[in-house]
């Protein structure tokens, strides 16, 4: 769990406060609330991860798709990266291919473990 105090006063809130911010080079600028996100669905999957500290195991994840998240946002021909920032203090840069975007098509989501 992240320990940032900006993340614990957003805990402590049920995340009432929580926005997602996307912005840059899309078409479609957006700021979603945890319930605007709730109203966009949510996709759930079991996947493989391998994580950079060393470790692997299999989970069921939920919550909003990247490929939605596309969707919405349209990213400019001019867009080459997706950047993520985690409250965990990680980030996250994957690049934007053609078929990514004409199909947006991909695993990741903007999600937690499903409990």
């Amino acid at each position: 769990m992240p320990e940032r105090e900006d993340w614990l006063q957003l805990a402590a809130g049920n995340f009432e406060e929580f926005r997602l911010r996307v912005g840059g080079l899309v078409e479609n600028p957006v700021e979603w609330s945890i319930e605007d996100l709730r109203a966009l669905g949510k996709d759930e999957f079991i996947t493989m991860h391998h994580c950079i500290q060393g470790w692997s195991g299999i989970a069921q994840w939920g919550g909003l798709s990247i490929k939605k998240l596309i969707e919405h946002v349209k990213p400019k021909p001019s867009a080459r990266v997706i950047a993520f920032h985690s409250f965990g203090g990680h980030s996250m840069e994957e690049r934007i291919t053609t078929r990514r975007t004409s199909t947006a098509r991909s695993s990741r989501s903007v999600c937690s473990p499903t409990r």
